[in-house]
């Protein structure tokens, strides 16, 4: 046999079906990186494909803007999709959504429909959840009350999500490690997991009246940034390498009438829950080796712990009572520091004198005044020479 008819014969020669002949294995992974209508439509390219897509290890849903023009179109692509799909474990869910609440159908709401896509998911054991609901006005889409159960989840990412209590208690879910939190919405008392290690809560909401407890012990990494309501507690986490956390102006833990964060009223409800000394930030964090710490001037009572003293003035002082760094630097300023560094560099430019200037004048006039003496001398000499030359 000729090299040429051997070479037709190989599955991966050139001119053949290269992509085709591959396992169904790795098939199966290449289709989960595509859009689900995507990967559905590779059914068409040859009989091989037929029903490829069905055991895809990815589930992308809303990845591509052009899906989401009409969402009742998405409704039913998305139901016939999880009916013809087989069992074939999940390694990645991601379910994007928009304005869903403008289109109801009738019979099934919304909000059901999302919540069971979402156990689908669990069932068909994700390792990688990703669930984002942008609804047309500014209240989160709600999940369900019922806790969340999987053996095989790693990685739980939530944007524009309303959270209770049964969720957020997460020991059921002995494999998470990650937890992403975006533009949520936390109506609970307790945050809790055993497992997870890395933790990041960012533009989401608090309550305004009570705190949250984060009680996650295996944390390693911790990003607390940009969240309303009020400061959450951080229980101990006697694992945490970094941790990041910003406190804004906006934040409910000091009272908007007085300077030192407390009027004393017992009926304001701006200073709700300020003095309660369970309310800990920092204690959570004293085991960090790397801390990112920012607040706004006027929130600075958000960082005392129970063991600082003081109104919020000395904040170096307060944090070396918690931590035990050798070196901590202070990242807050606001407007009047700034004005009084500026003030202090024209007063240091006015008052700055060259320690050469005087020097050089000096040395400059003794080499000139030298100069002119040396030129009075030959003057005198010369006019003594031309007296001389007289008298003879």
């Amino acid at each position: 046999m000729s090299q040429r008819k051997k070479a037709k014969e190989l599955p991966g020669s050139t001119g053949g079906d290269r992509i085709g002949a591959l396992p169904d294995e790795v098939l199966h992974h290449v289709l989960s990186f595509l859009p689900a209508q995507e990967a559905v439509q590779t059914c068409l390219l040859a009989r091989r494909w037929l029903h490829l897509w069905k055991s895809a290890t990815g589930l992308r849903i809303g990845e591509d803007d052009i899906y989401l023009r009409c969402v009742k179109d998405q409704k039913e692509f998305l139901n016939r999709l999880l009916l013809l799909r087989d069992g074939a474990p999940l390694d990645t869910c991601v379910l994007r959504f928009r304005w869903l609440v403008w289109f109801r159908d009738e019979g099934l709401d919304d909000t059901v429909r999302v919540n069971h896509w979402f156990r689908h998911a669990l069932l068909h054991k994700v390792r990688f959840l990703l669930l984002d609901v942008d609804i047309c006005y500014h209240s989160p889409f709600l999940m369900d009350e019922m806790p969340l159960v999987s053996r095989h989840l790693t990685r739980l990412q939530l944007k524009n999500i309303g959270l209770n209590n049964s969720f957020l208690n997460f020991s059921s879910c002995p494999a998470l490690e990650h937890l992403v939190f975006e533009s949520c919405k936390f109506d609970c008392a307790k945050i809790s997991s055993s497992s997870a290690k890395r933790l990041s809560i960012a533009d989401s909401y608090f309550s305004e009246t009570s705190r949250v407890r984060i009680a996650i012990p295996s944390l390693v990494s911790l990003q607390l940034d940009y969240f309303h309501g009020r400061t959450p507690v951080l229980e101990t986490m006697q694992s945490l390498l970094d941790a990041f956390v910003r406190v804004l102006y906006w934040t409910k833990d000091y009272c908007i009438w007085s300077d030192s964060g407390d009027c004393g009223h017992e009926n304001c409800e701006s200073c709700y829950g300020i003095k309660d000394n369970n309310c800990v930030l920092l204690e959570g964090l004293s085991e960090a080796k790397t801390l990112g710490l920012i607040s706004e001037h006027g929130s600075c009572t958000k960082l005392h712990s129970s063991t600082c003293t003081g109104s919020g003035e000395s904040h170096s002082s307060d944090l070396f009572q918690v931590f035990s760094f050798e070196e901590i630097e202070i990242l807050e300023e606001d407007e009047n520091d700034q004005d009084e560094e500026e003030e202090d560099e024209d007063e240091d430019e006015d008052s700055y004198e060259n320690p050469f200037e005087d020097e050089n004048e000096d040395s400059y006039k003794g080499e000139h005044e030298d100069e002119d003496n040396e030129d009075e001398d030959e003057d005198d000499d010369d006019e003594d020479e031309d007296e001389d030359e007289d008298e003879e």
